[in-house]
């Protein structure tokens, strides 16, 4: 069959409207490809497509391959994407060690590997599962409000957020005062949903209100941080309406604030956001990797790391005692999630 028949012509017009653009793939965009499918499967899905993992979430680099979403590519690919793969931080993705002979990789941050939704070697889903899938299925009928278990609720918020069906309704009932961790990153809140947070999650410890910025106001912010005393991680990332007020009341009602991340939050100036390390003695970690910060400002946290132990990400920041050599380490719980 020529390339010119009417048959080939329309495949190759089908492969092309499938890959988003006229013409074969780039090679830019396969290597995206891959490294968008290595994260899925290191960080949640090695185990639910049938894959092992070790308790620190390394997985055998010959059984990952062997990974239906992988079959376009060779061994030798996939380790040349786990060596070299960056984030827009340039800093790793992935990790790879040797052992006995054998690579083993794993991500290098967000690590959250679901468990495997069947019973071993068949495909009869387990308990949980089962449970787990008709209670969203029909989440409008149940009040959870007394419900202990933070990993079931956390759980059931994964999983609806990941398949982008946590919408408002579904919020309302699983906003329960056992979580004590909710990541709301990238979903579309309202005003009564942030009064449900700290009406009806008093205990919450670690908040991502991760690109939440068409919402959050200092105002918000300033009741959110009153009613929540109990916060030690909070990330305001993207957060782009927030400013030095924001700053000011977390100073003053949060002190029990360890992590914080204000990257990408343009409205901070030099002088509030150093006031506000200075002011927590408690933190430990702050996420500011593009805040605006002077010569001087960088002298300041650099001393301020030699007597405290606090780590900072900013661009172009060295300090042996306050710069965080691998930024990646600045998420809560290095190599989970917030959940």
């Amino acid at each position: 069959m020529s390339e010119n028949s009417p048959v080939a012509q329309s495949s190759n017009s089908n492969a092309e409207k499938k890959n988003g653009w006229v013409g074969p793939p780039t090679k830019e965009w396969l290597e995206n490809r891959l490294s968008k499918r290595l994260c899925y499967l290191l960080r949640y899905g090695a185990l639910k497509e049938g894959l092992h993992a070790d308790d620190q979430g390394y997985v055998n680099i010959e059984e990952l391959c062997t990974a239906n979403l992988l079959s376009d590519h060779t061994q030798e690919e996939v380790l040349e994407e786990i060596k070299t793969s960056t984030s827009w931080r340039k800093t790793k993705r992935f990790q790879w060690k040797e052992e006995h002979g054998r690579i083993y990789v794993r991500a290098q941050y967000a690590r959250r590997l679901e468990k495997s939704p069947y019973h071993e070697d068949c495909k009869v889903p387990t308990l949980f599962e089962s449970c787990i899938q008709s209670v969203l299925a029909n989440i409008e009928d149940y009040d959870l409000d007394d419900f202990p278990d933070e990993f079931v609720i956390s759980t059931m918020i994964h999983r609806l957020k990941r398949q982008k069906k946590l919408n408002n309704k579904a919020l309302q009932i699983l906003l329960v005062p056992t979580l004590e961790h909710l990541d709301l990153e990238g979903l579309y809140l309202t005003n009564n949903i942030l009064k449900l947070v700290w009406t009806k999650c008093p205990h919450l410890k670690t908040l991502s209100l991760k690109n939440c910025g068409y919402i959050m106001t200092d105002n918000l912010m300033s009741q959110l941080v009153k009613k929540l005393p109990n916060l030690t991680s909070l990330n305001l990332a993207q957060c782009q309406h927030l400013t030095d007020n924001t700053l000011k009341s977390i100073k003053k009602h949060s002190k029990n604030l360890r992590n914080i991340n204000i990257s990408m939050v343009r409205n901070f100036t030099e002088a509030c956001v150093l006031d506000f390390i200075i002011s927590l003695s408690n933190l430990e970690q702050v996420d500011m990797y593009d805040v605006r910060i002077s010569s001087d400002g960088r002298q300041t946290l650099a001393e301020i790391g030699k007597h405290r132990p606090l780590k900072i990400v900013l661009r172009e920041f060295h300090s042996k005692e306050a710069a965080q050599e691998n930024p990646s380490e600045m998420l809560p719980h290095f190599g989970k999630v917030w959940y």
